[in-house]
Order: structure tokens, then C-alpha cells, then sequence
């Protein structure tokens, strides 16, 4: 049973590293600004700044 669970949680890794890759891959290959997407078409050029956190 020991074995099963450790299989299980080191193959947990890949997955989950391959997942963070997808996501961030979509999140930033979508046309148009992140935070702009996020806070709406009528948001400050401030507010974007401040969202992104630069």
C-alpha cells in the first residue's frame, strides 16, 4: 500500500508541472492583456499596472 501512494504522489509531479505549463501557455497566447481581460474594457491604464504588479 506504501508503494501505491508513493507511485501515485511521484507521478503527482509531472502532472502537475505539465498542467502549470498548459495553463500558463493559454493565459499568455490569448490575444490581448491579461489584466485587461481580468478588470474589464473600461479599467485605467493604472489599475492594469497595478493588477500586473509592476
Amino acid at each position: 500500500m506504501t508503494s501505491y501512494i508513493l507511485r501515485r504522489l511521484f507521478m503527482l509531479i509531472p502532472v502537475l508541472f505539465g498542467m502549470s505549463v498548459f495553463v500558463f501557455s493559454i493565459i499568455y497566447l490569448i490575444p490581448g492583456n491579461p489584466a485587461q481581460i481580468k478588470l474589464g474594457q473600461r479599467a485605467s491604464p493604472e489599475r492594469s499596472l497595478k493588477w500586473k504588479g509592476t
